[in-house]
């Protein structure tokens, strides 16, 4: 009959256990509601930013011309060629030398006296 008690006792260590953790995960409702509120309100505001970067990148005007080189080299689609001429203002250059791997153009000013 050890086998039995052995069993019994280990049944009763398990539910004990259950129900320490149900009386540490009791958690105070309202502060759950403001988690919740500040977690929908971060959404929401990220949501908005991405919409706003989505309106400024639309207004960047592209060549056409910018779009077929990288649609016929680099074999991409047209709107995410379109997209990457936008995130650069643009610039074709800067955007073929991301893709090789080549480090960003040095601007050099030259001053006239």
């Amino acid at each position: 009959m050890t086998r039995q008690s052995d069993v019994q006792e280990c049944m009763n260590s398990i539910s004990n256990r259950s129900e320490k953790a149900t009386d540490v995960r009791a958690y105070d409702e309202q502060s759950v509601e403001e988690r919740m509120r500040k977690l929908f309100t971060e959404i929401a505001e990220k949501k908005a930013a991405e919409k706003k970067k989505a309106d400024e990148l639309a207004q960047i005007p592209v060549k056409n011309e910018d779009v077929e080189v990288l649609m016929s080299e680099l074999g991409w689609e047209r709107t995410v060629a379109e997209h990457r001429l936008r995130e650069k203002k643009g610039d074709i250059v800067a955007i073929m030398r991301e893709v090789v791997g080549l480090p960003k153009a040095k601007v050099t000013v030259k001053t006239v006296s």
